[in-house]
């Protein structure tokens, strides 16, 4: 028969920290250092809320947006074959946004420079189809 006999760990060192809890501890200090410093140089991106102060004057023009709105969604949505003729409605539906913005502020000036860049920066109108419109009516005056 065989007998086990039974040792006591030894007593450890007054000043002595266990190896593995030293290792372990040192490398997630050194990995959260890192991930903090990853952070506070890194910047978030903005989150959109829902709440949008809208600029005085929204309540005119916000029944024909909405209504183009779901005029785009109802030609998104629309079930295509891949075809380029299936995205001609979407393109015609933007182009009509954004003459109905344009003509609102440039031709008849019945909106504010604050709701018709409002509408800009909330890609209610293209920009740059607006600012090709621009020079194009420019270089006409002038020519």
């Amino acid at each position: 028969m065989i007998q086990h006999e039974m040792v006591a760990p030894p007593a450890p060192a007054a000043t002595a920290a266990p190896l593995s809890s030293s290792i372990g501890s040192d490398a997630c200090n050194t990995h959260s250092k890192a991930f903090q410093d990853v952070l506070i140089f890194t910047e978030m991106p903005k989150i959109k809320t829902s709440h949008v102060r809208y600029p005085e004057g929204w309540e005119l023009i916000e029944p024909t947006l909405r209504e183009l709105e779901a005029k785009m969604r109802e030609a998104e949505n629309n079930p295509n074959d891949g075809e380029c003729e299936a995205l001609w409605p979407i393109v015609c539906i933007a182009h009509q946004k954004s003459c109905y913005i344009y003509d609102l502020y440039h031709q008849r000036k019945e909106i504010s420079k604050k709701l018709y860049e409002f509408c800009l920066d909330q890609s209610y109108a293209d920009h740059n189809l607006i600012a090709k419109w621009k020079k194009f009516i420019t270089n006409s005056l002038l020519a």
